[in-house]
């Protein structure tokens, strides 16, 4: 037996490589698991170093190292891409758990890059990756740490005009993924909720958190526009962050209660949302 880091069940096939419960990855989803690298045999460039740690499943540590080289050093569009590219297949072989996702502090490490994009490049990258899931439990397993980076990039953007972009492309990456589980099998059927219920949750997720943004966007002058962004750039807190991460929090629990309790879940979600949409507007505290 098998406990998935990502949700604590107990999977009983052992020849498994992903949790039948909620379809992450336990380790490397081809071939074995990477063997771990002993600190003395590292490369001595924090890139390097970092993309080993990657490779080997050291998703924590390997953030960690590039967060503290990238300031200092000049990153060119080559080291960018090959960050990207490492941190892309770490997440796509590992089961990535909500706790280990954020001790890796994505937020922080983005922005070493202030004149780079690695969070919504990252998504790009794992919605591109579609072709190596084989069984819905395998979308599954790409669409969490997806939905992770997806959350983040709210700390990022101030601009609602940027983040409207990013939740149409998220909509539409959710999407091809329900669409791409719908004709792939689930390994176990019987188990609930499965990767579908979990996946179509994203999938209702995303859109009602594009149409709260196109609301926003499309109800505020231009000009404020301008001066909310600006405003909540140089705040000192993001407190418009909590109500939208409760939002995300309630509708996924509600994927995992009853029918009645679901409901309620996802009624109070909505609320979230609608006080995410009456605080940023509101503009920060001074």
């Amino acid at each position: 037996m098998r406990r998935c880091p990502s949700c604590g069940k107990v999977t009983e096939d052992d020849s498994l490589d992903f949790c039948t419960h909620c379809g992450s990855y336990f380790m490397v989803r081809q071939g074995s698991a990477p063997a771990q690298p002993a600190s003395s045999s590292l490369p001595d460039d924090p890139m390097l170093r970092g993309e080993m740690l990657m490779d080997s499943g050291r998703f924590v540590e390997g953030i960690a190292c590039w967060r503290d080289a990238i300031p200092g050093i000049q990153l060119d569009d080559s080291a960018y891409g090959r960050v990207v590219d490492a941190t892309t297949r770490c997440l796509l072989g590992i089961a990535v758990d909500p706790t280990t996702y954020r001790d890796a502090g994505m937020i922080s490490f983005a922005m070493t890059m202030p004149d780079r994009e690695p969070l919504t490049d990252i998504m790009s990258r794992l919605a591109n990756s579609l072709d190596v899931c084989t069984i819905q439990n395998g979308v599954l397993g790409l669409a969490n740490p997806y939905m992770y980076l997806f959350m983040d990039t709210f700390a990022l953007y101030t601009d609602l005009r940027d983040v409207n972009e990013i939740c149409a492309d998220a909509e539409d990456a959710v999407g091809e993924m329900v669409e791409k589980a719908i004709h792939l099998s689930n390994a176990f059927p019987d188990s609930r909720p499965g990767p579908l219920d979990w996946l179509s949750c994203y999938s209702v997720f995303t859109g009602k958190v594009l149409d709260t943004v196109e609301d926003m966007v499309n109800s505020t002058a231009p000009g404020r526009v301008e001066e909310l962004a600006d405003a909540w750039a140089s705040a000192p807190g993001l407190t418009y962050l909590s109500p939208l991460n409760n939002a995300f929090f309630l509708a996924t629990h509600s994927t995992m209660a009853g029918k009645l309790s679901g409901k309620v879940l996802g009624r109070s979600s909505n609320s979230q949302l609608a006080a995410y949409s009456k605080m940023y507007l509101a503009g920060p505290k001074r």
